[in-house]
C-alpha cells in the first residue's frame, strides 16, 4: 500500500536484509551484510507452505527455490519439485 515504505523491499531467496519485530511490535528492517549504493533491498518474505505454489519467485539467486517460502521450507519445496519431475 502507498503509505507503507516496506513496499520498496522485494523478496529474495538470498536476502541482504531481514525483518525484526521489537518488543513494541514494530518491524525493523536490518542489513545482513554491507549494502552497496543503488543495490536493491531484499528480504525473505518467509511465507509458509500454505498455497506456496501461488507465490512464484524469480529472484535469480543461485539457491532460489522458485517460490517465496521461508528458508526452513527450501528442502521441502526442492523435494516436491524432484518428485514432480520424476
Amino acid at each position: 500500500v502507498a503509505w507503507n515504505p516496506a513496499r520498496f523491499l522485494n523478496h529474495s531467496c538470498a536476502p541482504n536484509c531481514e525483518a525484526l519485530i521489537d518488543d513494541d511490535g514494530r518491524i525493523w528492517i536490518t542489513a545482513l551484510r554491507d549494502i552497496q549504493p543503488g543495490e536493491e533491498l531484499t528480504f525473505n518474505y518467509n511465507y509458509d507452505l500454505e498455497d506456496y505454489r501461488e507465490h512464484l519467485c524469480r529472484c535469480g539467486a543461485p539457491q532460489c527455490v522458485g517460490y517465496m517460502v521461508a528458508e526452513e521450507f527450501f528442502d521441502h519445496v526442492r523435494r516436491q519439485q524432484a518428485l514432480a519431475q520424476a
